[in-house]
């Protein structure tokens, strides 16, 4: 892997030391700040939990263990290491973080320089939705990154070096095994292979090629290591492997739970709150849900931006009337239809993409800006489908937004007259300083350490504790500071508490009518009941 096939310059190296550095510091301010918040996403338990498993404790995680192989094994390599706590995770999706802000540098250097591409790395990781989930132990920033990688790796094959495809490959298991979604991703770096390769692979010379050779020693690869990845989760799971269930589901057509908490028929969810995904000023908390509110002015400057270049791009270009009509057709016709099929309308979608070229007249230097921006459509369309909606699912969508923001502030740079230097420069800047002041638009609150506290009290309460019966309201926080199972049991079931042969009873809303338990302790509204002997 040389520097030439990577489309680096010696000069790229200071920006690439200063972005790592940039990236350390972030990450390892927000990992002490997720310590003292707590977690706020119930996910990260199990995932703590599947790590204690990959190191032999298993604590009700056989039905859980197929979550995450990836994130949750290098989690127990943590453990292993001396990081007992929370704070493993954090350090391994943070590291993920990391790697991606570098790796999206590489990727905008195919298209900028180095000042642009360092802006549109810091530019990603100033947005509000990124820091929101950011080193905090959820799975969304880690196989993004791993989605700036594969689609680097996608274009070195294809552009450079055909070599690379194994590197894809095995990115591509990864990111699977890591969060599945990064399936979307697929029709991206579909669309871009034959953007380039169309007249070459319909000849025969294509299948005797080195090219066609390393794509199928990439496939083997890739069959392998997921084969080598499954074979421990079987045996783990008890071959209870959930995530055959679930891709059925969404295959089939399933849009999720309606009795699920985030679930919501709104189409436009993620549309609407978008300015404040880029830069908000207030994060609160509903219902443990957090929630970006009071979009900054730096979310109306990207949007303007964003206008802009869509304007420049609209004046710049010649449109193929007779195709954009027929495309126009298809993507109305995939938005009927996605209800009744997800997978055909993303195959019409597909056409459309592939029908871009021919609408608007474009050359290949604008393949990288096509791929990208069917990377962003095929996510959105997919999550504004998907009927379980939570802001973090949208995450994916930012590296690209980075990108055509930059998109747009080089054709002005390129229009107008001005020192353009200076402009990127205070950019750069504002971005850093919004990155680290983040924390400041959290709510003050200290309900998301309070299960901990709790639990810690009655293990200095009862040394016995773990000889006991306990109850609790939310099974999955106390089953990981406990590290013992626990029996759970509604808040509202005063009857069924009272009657149950509990030593003790965790309660997040306080219990008047228990005839058979005392309270002993009442931490930030969790409340911890004795059976009375």
């Amino acid at each position: 892997m040389t520097g030439l096939e990577l489309n680096l310059e010696k000069k790229d190296w200071p920006y690439v030391i200063l972005l790592t550095i940039f990236n350390i510091l972030l990450v390892s301010t927000y990992i002490l700040f997720n310590e003292q918040l707590g977690i706020y996403c119930s996910d990260v338990f199990v995932y703590l939990l599947n790590g204690l498993y990959f190191n032999g404790i298993n604590i009700d995680s056989t039905s859980t263990i197929w979550l995450s192989p990836v994130i949750c094994y290098l989690t127990s390599i943590l453990f292993n290491l001396g990081f007992s706590g929370e704070i493993a995770i954090y350090i391994v999706t943070g590291v993920f973080a990391i790697v991606g802000n570098i790796g999206l540098y590489f990727l905008f250097r195919f298209r900028f320089n180095q000042l642009l591409s360092i802006l549109g790395s810091l530019c990603y990781s100033s947005f509000s939705l990124y820091l929101l989930w950011l080193a905090n132990g959820s799975l969304d920033i880690p196989v993004v990154s791993l989605t700036i990688l594969v689609v680097f790796f996608w274009i070195l094959a294809i552009d450079k070096n055909p070599k690379y495809y194994l590197i894809v490959a095995i990115l591509i298991v990864l990111g699977i095994f890591t969060r599945y979604t990064i399936v979307l991703v697929l029709p991206a770096l579909m669309l871009y292979f034959i953007y380039k390769k169309k007249s070459y692979i319909l000849h025969k010379e294509f299948f005797t090629s080195k090219e066609f050779r390393y794509l199928l020693i990439s496939i083997l690869v890739a069959c392998l290591l997921a084969v080598f990845i499954l074979n421990p989760i079987v045996d783990l799971s008890e071959n209870h492997l959930g995530f055959v269930s679930q891709g059925q589901s969404v295959v089939g057509g399933d849009k999720g739970s309606s009795i699920d908490s985030a679930y919501t028929e709104d189409y436009l969810f993620y549309i609407h709150d978008f300015p404040n995904y880029l830069s908000s000023f207030s994060t609160e908390f509903d219902d443990k849900i957090p929630i970006l509110e009071k979009p900054t002015i730096m979310a109306g400057f990207f949007i303007v931006l964003l206008m802009i270049g869509l304007l420049l791009f609209i004046k710049d270009n010649t449109f193929n009337k007779k195709y954009l009509l027929i495309t126009a057709l298809l993507f109305a016709s995939s938005l009927i239809i996605i209800n009744l099929n997800i997978i055909l309308a993303m195959l019409l979608l597909f056409i459309v993409m592939l029908s871009c070229r021919k609408i608007f007249k474009l050359s290949k230097n604008h393949d990288l800006a096509l791929m990208l921006f069917a990377w962003l459509l095929f996510n959105i369309v997919f999550y504004s489908y998907y009927n379980i909606k939570v802001n973090r699912y949208i995450i994916p969508v930012l590296p690209v937004v980075s990108f055509f923001i930059v998109i747009s502030l080089n054709e002005i740079y390129s229009k107008f007259r001005f020192n353009n230097k200076i402009v990127s420069v205070i950019l750069i800047v504002i971005f850093i300083v919004s990155s680290f002041s983040f924390i400041m638009t959290f709510d003050d609150t200290s309900e998301f350490k309070a299960p901990e506290e709790v639990s810690d009290f009655l293990i200095n309460y009862d040394g016995d504790y773990e000889d006991k019966t306990i109850g609790v309201y939310n099974i999955r926080p106390f089953t990981w500071y406990f590290k013992e199972p626990v029996l759970g049991i509604m808040a509202n079931e005063t009857k069924l508490i009272d009657s149950s042969e509990l030593d003790y009873y965790i309660s997040n809303i306080k219990q008047d009518n228990l005839t058979n338990f005392t309270e002993i302790k009442n931490i930030d509204n969790l409340y911890l009941y004795e059976k009375i002997i």
